[in-house]
This record gives C-alpha cells, sequence and structure tokens, in this order.
C-alpha cells in the first residue's frame, strides 16, 4: 500500500514537474510574439520592456547605448522610477536583469551601430527574483537581439537590391543611347557628336529623359519632333529611321 501511495506521489510530481514547463514555453512564446523586429535596436527593446509588463514583473527599465553615443532610458509604464505614495523607491526593489552587447565589428553583414542594451525586470513587493524569471528575461533579451540582427541583414539586402537594379537601368539606358546614336549618324549621315546633339535637342523639346527618347528610337525607329540646330540637318519629326 505504501509502495502504491509513493508511486501515485511520484507519478504526481512528474506531471506537475511537465505541466509547469509547458506553461512556461507558452508565457516564452507569448512574450516572445509581442516583440516588434525593427532595424533599431531602440523600437524592438521599448517592445520588449512592454512585453514584460506585468507578465514578469509589474516595471522593466532599458537602457540602451548605441555606439555612436545615442542613449535611450525606456522604462514601462512611464515614469515608473518615481517614488509611490506609501512605497519605497523601485530602485531599492529585488530585480532580474539581463544584457547584451553587439559590437559593430559583429555586424559586417547586417550593417548599423553596434549596441549595448541592459533590461531589468522589477519584482512584487511579495516576491523575489527565481532563475526562471531570469531566463525567460535572458531569451527576451536575446530574442530582441536576434530580430534586430535580422531587420538589419534584409534592410541591407534590400538595399543591394535596389543599387543593383538601379545600375541593370543605367547600363541598359547606356547601351540603348550608344545604338540610338549609330542609328541617327547612320541615317542622317552624322557624326556621333551631332547625333548625340539631335538626341538630347528631343530631350529639351519633348521634356523626355534622353535614356527614353533612345530607348524609344531604337524600339520604333521613330525619332520624337526636334527643331534642327543651326547647320545641322536632320530627318522631319516622324520619319522611319528604320
Amino acid at each position: 500500500m505504501t509502495e502504491s501511495f509513493e508511486v501515485l506521489r511520484l507519478v504526481g510530481s512528474v506531471h506537475a514537474v511537465s505541466d509547469d514547463t509547458e506553461s512556461e514555453m507558452h508565457r516564452l512564446d507569448y512574450l516572445v510574439d509581442r516583440l516588434v523586429a525593427s532595424a533599431a535596436p531602440a523600437v524592438t527593446f521599448t517592445s520588449l520592456a512592454e512585453a514584460c509588463v506585468p507578465l514578469l514583473g509589474p516595471r522593466c527599465i532599458v537602457d540602451l547605448v548605441e555606439d555612436s553615443g545615442v542613449a535611450y532610458s525606456i522604462e514601462r509604464p512611464r515614469g515608473s522610477m518615481s517614488r509611490l505614495p506609501g512605497e519605497r523607491g523601485w530602485a531599492d526593489r529585488c530585480t532580474v536583469s539581463a544584457a547584451a552587447t553587439i559590437p559593430s565589428s559583429t555586424l559586417a553583414a547586417a550593417g548599423g551601430s553596434g549596441y549595448y542594451a541592459q533590461v531589468s525586470s522589477f519584482c512584487p513587493v511579495d516576491r523575489t527574483p527565481t532563475e526562471e524569471r531570469e531566463y525567460l528575461l535572458q531569451h527576451l533579451v536575446d530574442s530582441a537581439v536576434e530580430l534586430v540582427r535580422r531587420e538589419r541583414i534584409q534592410a541591407a539586402l534590400d538595399a543591394e537590391h535596389a543599387v543593383s537594379a538601379q545600375l541593370r537601368q543605367a547600363l541598359q539606358g547606356s547601351r540603348d543611347i550608344g545604338m540610338a546614336i549609330g542609328i541617327t549618324m547612320n541615317a542622317s549621315n552624322l557624326t556621333s557628336d551631332q547625333a548625340f546633339e539631335v538626341l538630347s535637342r528631343a530631350s529639351q523639346d519633348t521634356n523626355r529623359k534622353l535614356r527614353d527618347i533612345a530607348t524609344e528610337l531604337v524600339r520604333t525607329g521613330v525619332l520624337p519632333h526636334v527643331a534642327s540646330a543651326p547647320g545641322l540637318s536632320v530627318h522631319a519629326a516622324g520619319s522611319d529611321y528604320r
């Protein structure tokens, strides 16, 4: 009988530990889901401070300093470090803390300034810090750091793609201009400088980019209306250069 009781008590203890673990995992997932992804650490760590209250404690303070010299002090709720009537100052209370140092040297791929973040979660008056709360807070800080890193990498990739697209467009424009100059030279028996002047004048007369004029000429063989410069003879407007 005693043996059966011990077995039941052991099974009950295992179930209790399992339930507690599952509960903490749900709480951790909930906290991480509340973080805001941003390439700016101040934005993500502000959301971290808001996520901590009240699940980890009634007050959260984040001190964030970027390598550029910009510093932030984030309090949730705002003004929480002031003394409340009949209470001790929050600075006198027990806290759990977590920190992260991200030097600029580790951000080669992501870009942006390095930073240091110190997060303090204040315990309620009737509670003391626990390893569980310390683990949750540190994991939350690590998740915030990872979100900032991912957003910076994505921003760097987007900027790189934008530059590549601009370069491709510029290269294609240069090719079209070169081809348009050749077409104009051949059609009107002009030098390259004279042909370029014809295209430039067409660009000015129609208030369109030279690249667009050249692309249209290459595609259609027709040059938009252009007034002839002194001593320069060109085909009439709408003439087919093909």
